[in-house]
């Protein structure tokens, strides 16, 4: 056999009264001096059309004969079976795309691309097989139950050629979700908000928050002219309060998300504009300090100013309803803040002020 074709090895048994009969695959001729007897040869036959033929003659003589050309027709490759959804590993809930919820649980559809197969069937967690028709891209949708399950795909080829694929998935019955808090929808941000300024960029904390998340998730940003997210964060674990990921962005308009790839759970966008432009700021944080972690949920706020007496300023913990304080001693001070677990952005706007802005995050850890 060709180990560079693929194909079978054939017997074929041949009956003849001459002493000399003569085989012939594909042009190829494979000769038997057999005195009469009936004879078996053993050939490679390759994928595809194989024509084949006999003779017999008698040496010395004008006795010769000939078969008419045969056809053997070769299948030995499997078909092609690509299962696209549900993945191996992967979770599936209501905010999966193309998932619908139903009372008797979730609608998942069966995705497969399929060549070169005349019977294709889905069995799920070991039931009956479904024969799925047709050729190409296929499409089958499965209702389940929460919980775990396996499906097994079959494609056979009408001369028993067989290709399985089987995947392991869970199936739950509640949506997972993630959002970005921080920065807001519209955000116009500056170097000021530049949380490393040694590196290059702008490096921006996003406060994210989650539910039904486990395990890694990253955050992913992308040019608002362009379809692919070319900066991703490291992964991090995700928590069910409040918590941070990092991305350093250069100056321009930008559209970020967070991605839980375990499941496919995806945030809404969040579009931003960044400016390489530093502000003269007049404020900053004095107690706490921008990036402190706290030990309690309810602190006291002190930022100073250089701004007159009696100026006005308001202080919003993330999107909540600002709380306002005048100036007295070049400094402002708002006492019991209520913040929560996790990351808290803190914003303070200094009225009558121009670019007397600030911001600060910290963290809290009880």
């Amino acid at each position: 056999m060709n180990p560079d074709r693929i194909g079978v090895q054939a017997q074929f048994r041949l009956h003849s009264d001459c002493d000399r009969v003569t085989l012939v695959v594909e042009e190829q001729a494979h000769q038997v001096d057999h005195g009469g007897r009936v004879v078996d040869l053993i050939v490679d036959l390759y994928e595809g059309p194989n024509f084949v033929y006999a003779t017999a003659s008698e040496p010395g003589t004008s006795r010769r004969g000939r078969t008419p050309e045969f056809v053997y027709e070769v299948d030995a490759i499997a078909p092609d079976l690509n299962l696209v959804f549900p993945e191996d590993g992967a979770t599936i809930n209501p905010a999966t795309p193309g998932v619908e919820q139903t009372s008797d649980g979730l609608t998942i559809p069966v995705r497969l691309g399929v060549a070169g197969a005349d019977l294709t069937t889905v069995a799920v967690d070991d039931g009956p097989e479904v024969e799925v028709p047709g050729d190409g891209a296929v499409e089958l949708a499965v209702t389940l139950a929460a919980g775990e399950h396996t499906l097994a795909v079959q494609a056979v080829d009408r001369c028993g050629n067989a290709t399985v694929r089987r995947v392991t998935f869970r199936s739950e019955g509640t949506a997972r979700t993630l959002q970005i808090t921080s920065p807001l929808p519209g955000a116009n941000l500056t170097a000021g908000d530049d949380s490393d300024t040694r590196s290059d960029g702008i490096q921006l904390e996003f406060i994210v928050e989650s539910d039904g998340i486990s395990g890694d998730v990253h955050l992913a940003c992308r040019p608002a002219h362009d379809t692919v997210f070319s900066v991703e964060s490291d992964a991090i674990q995700a928590v069910d309060r409040p918590f941070l990921l990092v991305a350093t962005l250069l100056p321009g308009a930008w559209a970020c998300r967070v991605q839980h790839p375990a499941s496919g759970t995806v945030s809404d966008e969040v579009n931003i504009a960044l400016s390489g432009q530093t502000p003269d700021r007049t404020a900053e944080f004095v107690r706490p300090r921008d990036g402190d972690t706290l030990q309690s949920e309810l602190i006291d706020i002190e930022v100073g100013a250089s701004v007159p007496d009696g100026t006005l300023a308001s202080l919003r913990v993330g999107d909540a309803t600002p709380r306002y304080d005048t100036a007295r001693d070049d400094h402002f001070r708002w006492q019991n803040v209520v913040l929560e677990q996790g990351a808290n952005v803190v914003t303070v706007d200094i009225e009558g002020e121009s670019n007397a802005s600030v911001r600060a995050t910290f963290h809290v850890n009880q």
